[in-house]
């Protein structure tokens, strides 16, 4: 007998997400790891803050600083398209 042919739509158990999910999280935890890089102002190493030990905590700064930049760009959309006219 013939297998059936697989559609081409994307079944929604068949997302990849996990991948998503750790996409989220490794770029929280880059975005996180250099905020902190720059706050210290270069003063020490890169890779004392992106290590095992400060992952949760470049995670929760890198997450904060995407949301907080997200809303900065809405605000400065709302601002010229709302406010200025």
């Amino acid at each position: 007998m013939r297998a059936k042919p697989q559609s081409k739509k994307i079944r929604k158990e068949n997302l990849p997400w996990q991948n998503v999910a750790d996409s989220e999280l490794n770029s929280s935890e880059w975005f996180g790891a250099i905020f902190r890089y720059f706050w210290y102002l270069g003063k020490r190493e890169f890779n004392s803050f992106y290590n095992q030990e400060e992952l949760k905590k470049n995670t929760t700064i890198g997450y904060l600083f995407k949301i907080s930049f997200v809303i900065l760009c809405i605000g400065v959309v709302v601002y010229y398209t709302v406010i200025k006219l």
